[in-house]
């Protein structure tokens, strides 16, 4: 979708070495574009393209504005994920390219710890340091129905495009997965994110529909 998604890929295949790595493409069509309660942009679609290797990760996110008929944002990221007993921990850093917007780019670094337990809670935290300079974090659980997987998220904002701190968002997703192709996963999923701030109209109601492709395979 634009030259950052495809270095990303590039990137990180290149950097993996030899043995499995894992790879995931998501697209998304949404009616706003909703970032941990922050609307970007109107009706959109997203790619993102993620490699996995070992405990390294390295994503390229794009987003096409309809309203705009213009890629609005393109992100790159990298993240380092290890297991210590039930807890999983990551860390990362993430550049953003918004160039129809007054910031025009920013960095971030986020972590994050999920639990191996009932309701799988997972808390992520992000850190602008560039030309936000604010915080926001994330709390989700996770619970699986039948064959369905429910996943409801809750956010908190400190500065972050917003005067104060406050809760910013709540969201509720659900999900299935199906077997696809030689070992491959198909997951659709369907949603939406409720604000619970006022922003000066950055912070409003979105809905969103995900199609994503998991599978694997060997650099030699």
């Amino acid at each position: 979708m634009t030259k950052k998604l495809a270095a990303a890929f590039l990137l990180a295949a290149a950097s993996a070495g030899a043995g499995e790595t894992r790879y995931s493409v998501m697209d998304r069509v949404t009616n706003k574009r909703v970032s941990l309660g922050l609307t970007i942009s109107g009706p959109a679609r997203q790619t993102e393209i993620d490699v996995y290797h070992g405990d390294f990760s390295a994503y390229g996110f794009g987003n096409y504005d309809y309203a705009l008929h213009k890629i609005t944002e393109s992100d790159f990221g990298f993240d380092w994920t290890r297991s210590f007993g039930p807890v999983e921990a990551s860390a990362g850093w993430e550049y953003i390219s918004v160039p129809y917007f007054e910031i025009r780019n920013t960095q971030d670094v986020h972590g994050s710890l999920a639990f191996d337990l009932p309701l799988r809670p997972k808390i992520i935290a992000y850190r602008d340091f560039s030309n936000v300079n604010g915080t926001c974090a994330q709390l989700s659980a996770t619970q699986d129905v039948a064959d369905l997987t429910i996943k409801g998220e809750a956010g908190y904002s400190h500065e972050f495009i917003r005067d104060g701190s406050g809760l910013s968002h709540l969201s509720l997703f659900v999900s299935k997965s199906f077997p696809f192709l030689d070992g491959r996963t198909v997951t659709l999923e369907a949603g939406g994110v409720k604000s619970l701030t006022n922003g000066d109209g950055l912070y409003e109601d979105g809905v969103t529909f995900r199609v994503r492709l998991d599978g694997n395979f060997s650099s030699r």
